[in-house]
């Protein structure tokens, strides 16, 4: 994977060409060469590819060796830069991974090593239990590096059949001994006719001696999102006067969905190493995503008019469908539907990890890890309200789906009555506390050079509560 921007160190001479080095003199020191500061993408390149050469596993990785020289402004997006790889996006933004043509849920997303919770703000989703991380929560200036194991291993936790994919965030005594680092960008959406605000902030800080550091970091970011489209709502089965085996659309609709999107994402990071055997970290992530929105449709209501015997004349079939027509009005049949949905919706995402590494000598070496992750995903109020009335409609499939309402004026709502309403709230939940300890043995038999065992405690419940009012 092509990589960003990094600072790798070397030591070299300055020699001419085909000459010897200098010979000094008895007693007399020489310059043994210069430091050469290589900017570009070399370090990163050199740092995944080292990843890739010592790992034990079949393994891609992505490293970002200077904050915010990230490869995209999402960890999804970068993450299909590795070979097998596949994003879904969501208004243009990657937010779901699939591995190797698997289904999103069947990869596990771990956070410095263990699984992060995840929920979501959308209704179908939350009523859908998934495994599936959702990136939009994970700003990319927070990371570091991203492992891609397709492979198992035993010190890794099963559950990715795709793969599984390690979020690595970032070490202050990695950084500078001061560094501060911002961003302030403006994205503009057409449809929406709006220009938001996309801003990060991150300090890093540690003392001279290199064994005390503390990173905060803050990200802030707004979207106004709209869609316009029309869409076929599934198909059933057509009348049998047609023909045998024949589809027609349940739903034809023009649709309209607003959103307004804003997401605060906090992190922070103590790291201590008072000496070459001994490294504790204790690192906290706070992500929430509000996802207010409003969604209409006017549909052609195909099915209620089959159901309550209607045949469509003047058809057109093509390839077992029937894809143009005309529905005559049938008193008393709603042959058009108009749905209007409001959410409050939101997500966030909590997760707490101390790590502690510990080499007393060359034999022996110990690390522990326990953590805290839980994430909740809400609609708090849903709304939903459904006017209908009695219409024929002729349809037209090809191309763009086209309807025109024969027997009703679409952007007249005297002609609409109201057919039912309800106001659900969905929650889901996701939790997790976890504890881990491993002990490594290095030896030297051939082609062994270590043994590791280790043991590991992890209890995780998820819960979805759907609350249905009508």
């Amino acid at each position: 994977a092509a990589l960003l921007n990094g600072t790798a160190r070397a030591q070299s001479t300055a020699q001419p060409p085909n000459q010897p080095p200098p010979t000094a003199a008895p007693g007399v020191a020489t310059n043994e060469g210069e430091e050469i500061v290589v900017t570009g993408i070399r370090a990163s390149l050199e740092q995944a590819i080292n990843i890739k050469r010592q790992a034990d596993a079949v393994v891609d990785a992505i490293s970002a060796e200077d904050i915010g020289k990230f490869p995209d402004k999402n960890v999804a997006e970068a993450l299909q830069r590795v070979t097998g790889v596949s994003i879904s996006r969501d208004f243009g933004e990657g937010e779901r991974v699939s591995v190797r043509g698997t289904a999103p849920n069947l990869s596990l997303t771990l956070l410095n090593g263990h699984a992060v919770a995840t929920a979501d703000w959308f209704v179908l989703d939350q009523l859908a239990a998934s495994r599936s991380f959702n990136y939009l929560m994970l700003p990319s200036e927070l990371v570091s590096t991203l492992e891609v194991f397709k492979s198992p291993k035993a010190d890794i936790e099963e559950g990715g059949i795709g793969a599984t994919i390690n979020v690595k965030t970032r070490m202050p005594l990695d950084q500078k001994p001061l560094a501060i680092y911002g961003s302030v960008q403006g994205v503009y959406s057409e449809l929406a006719d709006k220009v938001d605000p996309n801003a990060s902030a991150i300090v890093s800080w540690h003392n001279a001696d290199e064994t005390f550091g503390v990173l905060l970091g803050a990200i802030y970011q707004k979207r106004h999102l709209r869609r316009d489209a029309v869409e076929v709502l599934g198909y059933t089965a057509a009348p049998a006067a047609l023909g045998d085996d024949l589809q027609i659309p349940a739903l034809v609709g023009s649709t309209l969905f607003k959103q307004t999107r804003e997401r605060i994402c906090f992190n922070a990071t103590v790291h201590w190493r008072p000496n070459d055997a001994l490294e504790m970290s204790l690192t906290g992530i706070y992500s929430h995503m509000n996802a207010d929105n409003f969604n209409q449709n006017y549909m052609a209501w195909f099915s209620n008019m089959i159901n309550n015997g209607a045949v469509p004349t003047d058809t057109t079939i093509e390839d077992g469908t029937v894809t143009s027509g005309t529905f005559a009005l049938i008193p008393g049949v709603n042959g058009a539907v108009f749905d209007a949905i409001d959410r409050l919706a939101h997500t966030e995402t909590r997760s707490i990890d101390f790590n502690v590494d510990f080499t007393p000598n060359d034999a022996w070496a110990f690390h522990g890890q326990v953590g805290y992750t839980d994430a909740e995903g809400e609609t708090e109020a849903q709304p939903f309200w459904e006017t209908n009335a009695p219409t024929g409609f002729t349809f037209d499939l090809h191309g763009v789906p086209k309807i025109d309402f024969t027997d009703l004026d679409p952007n007249d709502p005297t002609g609409m009555t109201l057919g039912w309403a309800s106001y659900d709230t969905i929650t889901n939940t996701d939790e997790e506390i976890y504890a881990r300890g491993d002990v490594t043995r290095f030896i030297d038999a051939g082609p062994f050079k270590s043994l590791k065992a280790g043991l590991k405690f992890t209890k995780h419940q998820r819960e979805t509560i759907h609350i249905a009012g009508r």
